[in-house]
């Protein structure tokens, strides 16, 4: 009797383990999915607490901050896949700014949306910073590309 409950173990934690690994390589493909997008921001937002349902969404936008693609997945066991999110397609990122319930999913979509912003940031200041030069008479000098 022990080595049938030991074994019933062994056989769920290797499946487990399966599983899991079948879930982070579906994330994986759908990350790179939307990295594809030519020109745009990418933005992540995860929400997980310990006992609960989890949720991770993935938006992209173009530069204009118009989202391109929003996908969420959304659930407490490894069979959870991602699926569109069809009512932020076409929206600007700051109409959708804000957490309207307790949903995890609202959650992640918030957070999603603060890392496309500070994304965006980061990137226009680095792009300025790379366009603007010192001249020898110390006046600056804006580079138009």
């Amino acid at each position: 009797m022990g080595f049938l409950l030991i074994g019933l173990f062994v056989v769920m934690w290797v499946l487990q383990a399966y599983l899991s690994i079948r879930q982070a390589k579906h994330y994986r493909v759908q990350m790179n999915e939307l990295r594809q997008q030519s020109s745009g921001y990418l933005g992540v937002g995860v929400h997980k607490k310990r006992f609960s349902v989890g949720s991770v969404v993935m938006i992209t936008t173009n530069l204009e901050g118009i989202i391109t693609q929003a996908k969420g997945m959304t659930g407490v066991t490894v069979f959870a896949r991602f699926k569109l999110i069809p009512d932020l397609i076409g929206m600007h990122v700051n109409e959708c700014d804000k957490n309207y319930s307790d949903k995890p999913e609202d959650s992640a979509i918030t957070m999603a949306i603060q890392k496309l912003k500070a994304e965006k940031e980061t990137k226009e200041k680095a792009y300025i910073k790379s366009d603007v030069t010192n001249r020898d008479d110390n006046k600056l000098e804006f580079q138009v590309t």
